[in-house]
């Protein structure tokens, strides 16, 4: 028998076993409170929805996930959370965050947690995605900001942890001094072991101190470029809450206003399987946690409360890699640049001398009015760089920011009357560019929602700060109009749908014309109970772009079209055993061309009994794609704090387990292997440092985390 066919029948095995598991009586067991599936599929589901709209599988998810892993720590106690704290969970609508104020108002205090099934617009499914991050006390004291409090009651961890590709790449070559005198970034400068280090503090969502510090593999340690060790560092005081300080950042952060249209930096949602998501929830400002090395802001900020105002101001100076463009060669200073560079990775010469290349200054501000049913706010932000931004002009990005300082303003609103949530932002650009999106959450009846939002993002408005809803990588030359529902016509049953259209009136990067496109997702989902979970999502996107195979001078604009198709069953067998099963399917087509199509099959196994020291995630997979266009996304569970979503092309298998023991209550280790095995590519990478002789790639990590 040949390994391929092995493989295919291990599969089938699993598949089978998974199967029989399914028409098992669960065996009677103490529900594990912390494994919940409603809110696992919810998380996954939007990290990888967010990966496939960016096309980007090296985001970071750091801040998301930690913001949410600090809740399951420090849940709200629903008797006491006020209306922005529940908003920033992003699993409740507006109008039932204020259902459920004025319940509480009107009848007092929750006695259950239950309770939540008499208050108005609120079902089932909302109350059981939302149980870990939330409880019900009668205690409704803040806790103080007290040295006794604050050593008691306080959360800390130390986490470190080494990653590394078991096969040998070839940037790590021995290279002759000889041939690096002509070629030096031949060869990577450092070894090929990552490293990851983390201190941080928390009291409950009051107060958070943290420590990072992050090698990339190719990068060197102690020595050359990065002489003082790792190869970046991020470290954050944060205080929220105190008396009349709203927020107190200094050192690492991110900040949000509005709907993401005048500043938003991190993540923020966009089109998913909730189309409720559209509608921002701005956090203000919050620590950064992240190891991307570009996207937040250093320096010190602060939001102040008075009554119903809140004023918030910020400033930032941080390093950023760039392209260099011209270099005084009398001092050797950088006279300009030509793009930003975002990957943070410094493994050879070239990447050192990108490494940043220049300051830039963020300063700007935040007035807002916030009402339980109004809120209206002004945010204004200038952006200077160093050195000036020179742009390599080409026919598609010719009205894109170049210079040294770009200025931004914008007004926003958030309005609540009756089942009606109306929402949006205006902002401009120094160059007289305007964008405005403009939106509403209308709820029909607690199991009917509709979601509609209008966009228009002209082509001359620059911020290069923004991360508002949209298709374009930049919020501008852009005007569409997205429509969506989510109606639960019975207790186990979810319907989740949108349509967006729109055009862009300019040309894009691949699109030598003005083009149009449109974008629809249709999900259902149905949950029995909370040991079983299943959907079924279709997804098509219909775009236009360059027929990139033609041999003509002026390359004909074709329509593209892709279409996604996704079975997905979670099934909880016991209080140790959860298994899951998924099979995607991909079709890709520019006009007339050859279409390209690939699938991936998956069975994951998940075992983790609430009274034993060790604990497993397993998977194995089964995946054909014709090409980068027809490539599968995959979410992947990964040791903490380490985040991968990766695309699958080609044809093969993937397989991890990733093993954790607890070694006490308070010291566990963590230990990840994970194979990709290609039966068609026998050189992986082909071409760059990064190349693999063989036709399998085999990345291990290895974690531990001490808590005190």
């Amino acid at each position: 028998m040949g390994l391929t066919a092995l493989k295919y029948k291990l599969f089938s095995i699993c598949l089978l076993l998974a199967l029989c598991f399914y028409g098992i009586k669960p065996i009677k067991a103490q529900e594990d409170k912390t494994d919940n599936i409603q809110r696992d599929n919810f998380i996954e589901q939007r990290v990888e929805e967010i990966t496939e709209n960016s096309d980007n599988s090296e985001i970071d998810y750091s801040n998301l996930m930690e913001d949410l892993q600090n809740y399951l720590r420090n849940p709200l106690n629903l008797n006491t959370a006020k209306a922005d704290a529940l908003q920033s969970l992003n699993l409740l609508t507006e109008v039932q965050i204020i259902s459920l104020l004025r319940h509480i108002e009107k009848t007092g205090k929750l006695l259950s947690i239950y309770e939540l099934q008499a208050v108005d617009n609120f079902t089932l499914n909302d109350i059981n995605r939302i149980l870990p991050f939330v409880y019900v006390s009668d205690n409704l004291e803040t806790p103080t900001l007290t040295w006794n409090n604050l050593w008691k009651n306080g959360n800390a961890y130390l986490v470190s942890r080494i990653s590394f590709t078991a096969e040998h790449q070839k940037g790590f070559d021995d290279v002759p001094d000889s041939v690096l005198a002509i070629k030096p970034d031949a060869k990577y400068l450092g070894s090929k072991y990552g490293s990851f280090t983390r201190f941080r503090y928390t009291y409950g969502t009051y107060l958070s101190f943290g420590i990072t510090a992050d090698k990339d593999p190719g990068e060197q340690f102690l020595k050359g470029a990065q002489k003082y060790g790792y190869d970046f560092y991020s470290a954050h005081l944060f205080l929220r809450n105190y008396k009349f300080i709203k927020a107190l950042a200094l050192g690492d952060y991110l900040a949000q206003f509005g709907q993401g249209l005048t500043f938003w930096m991190g993540l923020g949602y966009s089109k998913t399987s909730d189309p409720l998501l559209v509608k921002r929830s701005a956090k203000g400002i919050s620590p950064s946690n992240s190891i991307n090395e570009n996207l937040f802001l250093r320096g010190a900020a602060t939001t102040i409360q008075v009554k119903d105002w809140h004023f918030t101001g910020f400033y930032s100076e941080n390093n950023i890699d760039a392209t260099i463009n011209t270099l005084d060669t009398l001092d050797n200073t950088i006279e300009s640049i030509s793009s930003l560079q975002l990957s943070g990775l410094h493994r050879t010469p070239k990447e050192n001398a990108n490494k940043n290349a220049f300051t830039q200054y963020t300063r700007g501000g935040n007035i807002s009015f916030k009402r339980r049913l109004f809120s209206v706010g002004i945010t204004a932000v200038q952006t200077a760089f160093e050195v000036e931004l020179q742009r390599k002009l080409v026919i598609y990005n010719q009205y894109d920011f170049s210079g040294k300082s770009l200025f931004n303003i914008g007004a926003d609103y958030n309005w609540i009357w009756r089942n009606f949530n109306f929402y949006g932002e205006v902002s401009r650009s120094n160059n007289g560019g305007l964008a405005q999106l403009h939106g509403a959450i209308i709820t029909l009846d607690p199991r009917f929602y509709v979601s509609v939002l209008y966009r228009n993002y002209s082509l001359k408005y620059q911020n290069l700060n923004s991360n508002a809803v949209g298709e374009n990588t930049l919020n501008n030359n852009e005007i569409g109009l997205l429509n969506g529902i989510v109606y639960r016509p019975a207790k186990f049953f979810t319907l989740a749908a949108y349509y967006d259209r729109y055009k862009f009136p300019y040309l894009r990067y691949l699109v030598n014309a003005p083009s149009y496109g449109h974008d629809y997702l249709a999900q259902v989902t149905y949950t029995p109970s909370k040991k079983t979970e299943m959907y079924v999502k279709l997804r098509r996107r219909i775009k236009q772009k360059n027929n990139t195979t033609s041999v003509e001078a002026i390359q004909e604009v074709l329509k593209t079209q892709q279409t996604n198709y996704r079975f997905n069953i979670v099934y909880k067998l016991n209080s140790a055993i959860r298994l899951r099963s998924r099979v995607d399917i991909i079709n890709y087509s520019l006009g007339q061309n050859n279409p390209s199509n690939g699938f991936m099959i998956y069975q994951d196994i998940n075992y983790s009994p609430s009274m034993s020291r060790f604990s497993f995630n397993f998977r194995y997979g089964i995946f054909n794609a014709d090409d980068f266009y027809s490539r599968v996304y995959a979410y992947e569970n990964d040791v903490p704090y380490s985040y991968y979503i990766p695309a699958f092309s080609y044809k093969g298998t993937r397989t991890y387990l990733t093993l954790n023991y607890s070694f006490t209550r308070n010291f566990e280790v963590w230990f990840r292997v994970a194979q990709t095995w290609y039966s068609n590519l026998p050189v992986i990478s082909e071409g760059t440092l990064n190349e693999i002789d063989a036709n399998h790639k085999t990345d291990i990590k290895i974690q531990a985390r001490y808590k005190f």
